[in-house]
């Protein structure tokens, strides 16, 4: 990414610099002061939240896949998803929507696929018993139709990605977090309706992000998906 060659850029600057100077011998070391101004580079220093901002956007629109996992809470109710996902429909994980029910969904292109427990079948009433380990095709028609949404990256991105200008003017920075041990940083609408996490490393990856009652985080972006039709031989 540009900012990421413009800190190493930087870094490699600031150990030249500090080799050079008034050192009287060609092999005398970077002294303490240069060392410590190289480590004082700092991603993202000198940006504004809205240029944050666009890269995050630019780096979600180039990506082709990623893991994302979403908690809603509804009237205490808590719906959850683990799904990685790719541009090409691919997608593999489970959808909970609730603490005692769990569908496991399998998508390859057009094609989907299903595995539920007794209580999420009883649910949805979906007949027929399923036996243990077998995968269901997802029709139109299928009361499980409608997970489907859960599958597509834009479901998860667009809210993000789709800002008006004076949202994006009234970003502010605010306090980071950690999502999985990767630290990011925060920014904030001016109505605190929605907070993104930007990963702290300066490489402007989407780690996370809050609005209303609903957590996102993400990870593994641009990984295999993995997602094979039931039958495939690996």
């Amino acid at each position: 990414m540009a900012l990421r060659k413009l800190l190493i850029t930087l870094t490699a600057t600031a150990l030249l610099a500090g080799c050079g100077g008034d050192s009287t011998a060609s092999g005398d070391a970077p002294s303490s002061t240069a060392l410590s101004n190289t480590l004082q580079v700092v991603p993202y220093d000198g940006l504004q939240p809205v240029e944050i901002y666009k890269l995050v956007r630019t780096s979600v629109r180039k990506a082709d896949s990623v893991r994302v996992r979403m908690e809603s809470e509804n009237a205490g109710a808590v719906l959850s998803t683990d799904l990685r996902l790719d541009r090409d429909g691919s997608a593999t994980g489970s959808v909970s929507p609730t603490d005692d029910q769990q569908v496991e969904l399998l998508k390859v292109g057009d094609d989907a696929w299903f595995k539920g427990d007794q209580d999420f079948l009883d649910a949805y009433g979906v007949k027929g018993a399923q036996p243990e380990g077998e995968w269901r095709a997802i029709t139109a028609k299928s009361p499980v139709a409608g997970f489907l949404t859960y599958t597509e990256i834009p479901f998860y991105t667009d809210t993000l990605l789709k800002l008006s200008r004076s949202e994006m003017s009234g970003l502010r920075q605010v306090d980071g977090q950690e999502f999985d041990g990767r630290l990011a940083i925060g920014l904030q609408t001016e109505d605190e309706a929605l907070t993104l996490y930007a990963s702290a490393d300066g490489e402007a990856e989407l780690v996370g992000y809050r609005s209303d009652e609903i957590t996102y985080t993400f990870s593994d972006w641009d990984e295999p998906v993995g997602a094979e039709a039931p039958g495939t031989d690996g």
